[in-house]
């Protein structure tokens, strides 16, 4: 019996057909204010279905208590909705890239802006005194 619970490679085999995983490196959550509580909210092990995945096709290949494999897989859907509602959740998530690209500069040129107005205001106090 071939075991899935671990593989190395980017091929992953099963008995009469092979599927190809691409390998990405993993990226840092960005978040707006960047604050923990941010990242908290976007757990990233949450988003690993693989192993799930793995363990429950070593139980479908062993044909063994068939009770246990249901339980799994309804683990398997909560995991899929719980993240379904992550992303659901994420500000922005509804906008194309260009469009969050788009606010994302014109919110720079805002801040920048008021640094402007700020160090102009702070030169104006200096002369003054």
């Amino acid at each position: 019996m071939q075991s899935y619970s671990s593989f190395d490679s980017t091929v992953l085999v099963t008995p009469g057909s092979s599927f190809m995983l691409s390998q990405s490196q993993p990226q840092t959550p960005v978040t707006a204010t960047g604050s923990s509580s941010e990242i908290d909210r976007f757990p990233r092990e949450e988003f690993s279905f693989l192993p799930h995945i793995l363990q429950i096709l070593d139980k479908v290949e062993t044909g063994k208590n068939e009770q246990e494999i249901k339980a799994m897989m309804r683990k398997l859907k909560d995991k899929v909705n719980r993240c379904q509602k992550i992303l659901d959740d994420l500000p922005g998530a509804d906008l194309s890239r260009e469009r969050q690209e788009r606010l994302k500069n014109e919110d720079k040129e805002i801040l920048e802006n008021k640094k402007f107005v700020v160090l102009k205001l702070m030169v104006l106090n200096d002369v003054k005194e």
